[in-house]
């Protein structure tokens, strides 16, 4: 796998990796991952995955799959490398890879492939927040997740027994942005009031969540309170307080399950 790494987080391919390594313990040794971390602000990310020079062997058809990362920037900031990396991801699209993307990733992805991302009028998504699954979208997961071996009750990290899988899906959140228009062709994973589209997928290359199922914990507690630190913790949606958000971030969620539904996205013919 290739995990593109996004600014301005920098740890974020550190995560993304650990997070595999880890439940790979789950899967066992018939699933073997390798994983290499690129950063998505290096001016010559295109010319790495596809060399100018017609004698060189694109470097994108090495890799079985790309989980492009979160970052604390906006997709429609006019940044450079944000620009290069939406132009990676479409050539990416147009070859068949098999593309994930996580809140940022899950934006840029979007954005790259003509649809909409904006600043979430309604404000922060922020710890542990549950959404509604599509009929469709429940079967099509399922069908992935049955592609990987692991038990079908997940297990967290401080090894409580997480909810079992159904249409409503617990995972860790930390964003301002969202994707309001998913782009032609996809199917949208389903939503909140405050976030219509949670994720969305095309069944054959693509599946995006807006969540983060690789984040631990402590990360988000980290995370919220820099947010606090940095005074920008408002606007909340109505009825969620900082309070609200600190006492969800302890609750269980899906984020075994959901590691497993994007390795069987990459097992997937």
């Amino acid at each position: 796998l290739c995990i593109i790494n996004c600014p301005e987080s920098s740890d974020q391919g550190v995560i993304i990796r650990q997070f595999f390594t880890e439940h790979s313990k789950r899967w066992g040794p018939s699933l073997s991952i390798s994983m290499t971390v690129v950063d998505a602000v290096d001016t010559n990310l295109e010319e790495y995955f596809f060399p100018s020079n017609k004698s060189d062997i694109p470097q994108a058809i090495h890799f079985d799959g790309y989980v492009v990362s979160g970052s604390s920037a906006s997709v429609y900031e006019d940044l450079e490398w944000i620009r290069r990396l939406e132009n990676v991801i479409r050539r990416l699209y147009a070859q068949n890879s098999k593309l994930i993307g996580l809140c940022f990733g899950h934006q840029v992805i979007a954005s790259a492939l003509g649809g909409h991302v904006e600043c979430n009028p309604r404000g922060w998504g922020l710890g542990t927040r549950h959404f509604t699954l599509t009929d469709a979208a429940l079967t099509y997961l399922e069908s992935l997740s049955q592609l990987v071996p692991s038990t079908s009750i997940a297990v967290s990290e401080e090894g409580v027994t997480q909810t079992e899988k159904k249409n409503d899906v617990a995972l860790l959140y930390t964003h301002q942005d969202h994707v309001p228009v998913i782009p032609s062709g996809m199917e949208s994973m389903g939503g909140t009031q405050h976030a219509p589209v949670l994720g969305f997928f095309n069944r054959k290359n693509v599946l995006t969540f807006q969540g983060h199922p690789e984040f631990s914990r402590d990360k988000l507690y980290s995370i919220v309170r820099l947010i606090k630190q940095n005074d920008n913790l408002h606007p909340l949606p109505t009825g969620e307080t900082e309070k609200t958000i600190l006492e969800s971030i302890p609750l269980p969620n899906h984020a075994n399950w959901i590691a497993d539904c994007i390795v069987g996205h990459f097992l997937q013919k």
